[in-house]
């Protein structure tokens, strides 16, 4: 897919809501955060370090579990799930990574509502509810 049609995509999902944030993994996205940013959305490139997903990794699996997050049984985020493995260090903090078994496993939506997840918490007083949605 063309950052330009991304890009589109995006711009239309913030005008219908009120997208405080976007926040990206750096990653091959130089050209759509700049066009994203031309648009005059407000983007934050989030690391994808320990350090940084732990918190919101840790905040949405306890959402999960509490089935606060649920994703309507759309089977392609279903089956992005089943691909997450859990890792941990020996300080307690976790991540998502994919399955390396399965060289065709994604999780990049589930990584996608992770960062989000990130932005919500660096922003509490812009958000009043968790308005997470599958598509």
């Amino acid at each position: 897919m063309d950052d330009r049609e991304i890009s589109e995509y995006i711009k239309n999902q913030c005008a219908r809501y009120d997208v405080k944030e976007v926040g990206f993994d750096a990653y091959n996205a130089a050209s759509l955060v700049a066009r994203l940013h031309e648009a005059g959305i407000p983007v934050k490139k989030v690391g994808q370090g320990m350090a940084v997903l732990n918190n919101p990794s840790k905040q949405v699996e306890r959402l999960i579990l509490q089935k606060q997050i649920k994703h309507d049984g759309k089977p392609f985020v279903g089956w992005q799930l089943g691909n997450c493995e859990v890792y941990e260090d020996v300080n307690g903090n976790i991540k998502i990574r994919k399955n390396e078994a399965d060289k065709s496993a994604k999780v990049d939506g589930i990584i996608a509502m992770i960062i989000a997840m990130h932005c919500a918490l660096d922003n509490p007083s812009l958000s009043n509810s968790w308005g997470f949605r599958a598509f």
